[in-house]
């Protein structure tokens, strides 16, 4: 019988509980709900009323200023990689050829949005721009080399007049072609567009020089020729032959505007009286 006991005293002793450890996890009070774990504001259409920081607990495992602090080194870190980015789009030589063409070229909106967004571009993507803006350069000077030595002063002088008077889209016509002033915000700002009474494209003028583009024919350019010579004759022979004025594109009602070719209110707003 004393064995027996021994043995139970024995088993009983093996198989007591092991003491559970007292947690020393450190908690930081939730500032947001005052360590309640519920959020104190309105919600609209949510039942639940956990506070947003804790999530319901009331506080934190980690300290709420290392955790700001953390936050703002990456913050920091993150800028400064960002401007880093940007001083080295910023340096490569055709940083602005970039976003003069971003209106109109698709390689280069998709770099300046890169570069507004704060990624460097890779050297792939810079001798790719590079090139395009290489050969633009090279075409534009084979173009002015070969560009038609025409006088046509008078007719950049005609619109600057009429821009001048407030006409924000002026549009010439004369010798079966019409003039127009290029969009404000487009690639060609201050250009004029040159085509036929078609609206076919042949050309644009460019700090007074033409630039025909492969539909333009030799009569294209005499009739531009002559229009340079004398754009107020032009504009008279166009009314007289035409009944409509070749500033306005209306027809000519009054006697007098008949007589002469041209309305004299667009004759004083082109600068021909």
């Amino acid at each position: 019988m004393d064995d027996w006991n021994s043995f139970i005293n024995t088993l009983v002793e093996d198989t007591a509980p092991i003491p559970l450890k007292k947690t020393t996890e450190k908690q930081f009070p939730c500032g947001q709900c005052a360590g309640t774990g519920v959020y104190s504001g309105v919600r609209v259409h949510q039942e639940k009323t956990n506070c947003f920081a804790c999530r319901g607990k009331g506080y934190f495992k980690t300290d709420p200023r290392k955790l700001e602090k953390a936050r703002v080194q990456r913050a920091t870190k993150k800028q400064a990689a960002i401007a880093s980015a940007q001083a080295l789009n910023a340096a490569t030589p055709i940083f602005d050829q970039v976003f003069a063409m971003a209106s109109w070229n698709e390689l280069s909106a998709s770099l300046a949005e890169q570069h507004n967004a704060g990624r460097a571009w890779s050297e792939k993507q810079v001798l790719a721009i590079s090139s395009m803006v290489a050969r633009m350069e090279e075409r534009r000077a084979q173009r002015t080399a070969e560009a038609p030595s025409v006088d046509l002063r008078l007719i950049v002088s005609m619109f600057a007049h009429a821009r001048d008077k407030g006409y924000k889209r002026p549009i010439y016509r004369a010798e079966g072609l019409k003039i127009s002033l290029a969009p404000a915000t487009g690639a060609n700002a201050g250009a004029l567009y040159v085509k036929t009474d078609e609206d076919q494209y042949i050309g644009k003028v460019v700090d007074q020089q033409f630039f025909a583009s492969r539909d333009a024919t030799d009569e294209h350019k005499t009739a531009l020729s002559v229009i340079a010579q004398s754009p107020r004759d032009a504009a008279i022979r166009y009314g007289q032959k035409t009944g409509h004025c070749a500033c306005c594109g209306r027809a000519l009602s009054n006697r007098q505007s008949v007589d002469l070719g041209i309305g004299p209110i667009c004759a004083g707003k082109w600068g021909f009286m």
